[in-house]
């Protein structure tokens, strides 16, 4: 195919104008804020070299500048990320794997691993995380409190039929049914696993958000009516309440974090059954908000709704979020701090805690993907 001289001069001005544009874009419109799939800040321009050895790594620094701030790059991304969805039904991250019927799933952060059951815990393991939970409720029950301590599931545990067929499970038995099961040799300690009630949750109305790592707010009530029943049956801290009841109704709602993470949250939306009667305004609002260290992300939340004596630590991760106003709203205090706001050692954490307020009670809650981080550094003390 032959082209004239001036249609000749027109290709080769819209290649060049093609190829310089994130150039031109890059000098004349700095790069905006990161994508929100990332969760990381740009790469910063490197410094001008002054010796040698700074200029042999000056051309390694730059391309990860260049790479993180060329022009157009946030544009080309999505455009990318909306053809792999669109043309190819595929997922345009690692990090996200899509199920049937429109069901997302978190790839990352073991969330195949555990769907395969390929991380069997050793005999090493369950002895370290039963005598971390057996520690803190010593630690604890010295100075008058109680000690819960609650596993959310897995969004597949729950919901196993829309992952994919074509992957098949390596092994029989989950590191949350072995954690469980060495822990029920420990009658005094209540160590519980959610997924039974959330399964049964199920039947009644959807409880983990299609498009997101949690569950939603039917899902969290569902647990915490579970987590009331069983500290109500344990417990003798007088006046326990019974939980409340709630109605919930359907909205419609942008995609949740797994569209973030594939950056295609604005092409999705999903229906999801939120709370739209029952809950106090004490409860949806926190009194308080303060950092537990200077200048980190995790903080010290207080919700105070003055409902019975009852004063409560809740340690918890992001599916803590949608507990906390149900169980604040319980309760004359909840403080929410992340189980993780101090490292891996909790102990040092209810040491803080404790030395700023007294509590009766303190449950914690960990999702099932993160049991392969061993609480702490306790003394293994096997089971008697």
């Amino acid at each position: 195919m032959r082209f004239s001289r001036s249609g000749n001069l027109l290709l080769a001005a819209a290649f060049l104008g093609a190829i310089s544009a994130p150039l031109v874009t890059m000098w004349l419109k700095p790069s905006p804020n990161p994508l929100a799939t990332e969760h990381r800040l740009h790469a910063s321009p490197p410094p001008t070299p002054r010796n040698l050895h700074a200029l042999v790594g000056y051309p390694r620094l730059f391309e990860h500048y260049f790479a993180d701030n060329f022009g157009l790059r946030t544009g080309l991304i999505t455009l990318y990320n909306r053809l792999q969805v669109r043309m190819l039904d595929r997922s345009p991250t690692r990090k996200v794997l899509f199920g049937k019927a429109g069901w997302y799933f978190l790839q990352s952060d073991g969330g195949l691993r555990d769907y395969l059951n390929r991380s069997a815990m050793t005999e090493e393991e369950l002895f370290a995380w039963e005598a971390a939970l057996v520690e803190r409720r010593d630690w604890l029950s010295a100075r008058g409190a109680e000690y819960y301590f609650f596993i959310a599931p897995n969004k597949h545990t729950v919901y196993p039929e829309y992952y994919p067929d074509y992957f098949k499970r390596l092994g029989s038995v989950s590191r949350r049914e072995q954690i469980t099961n060495v822990l029920a040799r420990r009658p005094e300690l209540t160590a519980l696993d959610l997924a039974p009630a959330l399964r049964a949750a199920k039947q009644q109305s959807i409880a983990y958000r299609l498009t997101d790592t949690h569950w939603n707010e039917f899902g969290a009530y569902a647990a915490f009516r579970t987590m009331m029943a069983e500290i109500g049956s344990r417990t003798s801290v007088a006046g326990f309440p019974q939980p409340n009841h709630y109605r919930f109704d359907a909205l419609e709602i942008p995609g949740g974090d797994l569209t973030r993470m594939a950056g295609i949250q604005d092409q999705v939306r999903e229906t999801v059954p939120v709370v739209s009667q029952g809950l106090e305004e004490c409860a949806r609002k926190p009194v308080s908000r303060e950092p537990i260290v200077p200048q980190q992300r995790f903080e010290e939340i207080t919700y105070r709704c003055a409902n019975g004596p009852i004063r409560v630590l809740f340690l918890s991760d992001s599916f803590g979020d949608f507990l906390a106003p149900f169980l604040a709203q319980q309760f004359q205090k909840l403080v929410q701090v992340h189980y993780q706001a101090l490292g891996t050692d909790n102990l040092a954490l209810l040491r803080r805690q404790f030395a700023r307020s007294h509590y009766d009670i303190v449950i914690e809650q960990r999702v099932e993907r993160t049991l392969g981080k061993i609480p702490g550094n306790p003394t293994l003390v096997p089971a008697p």
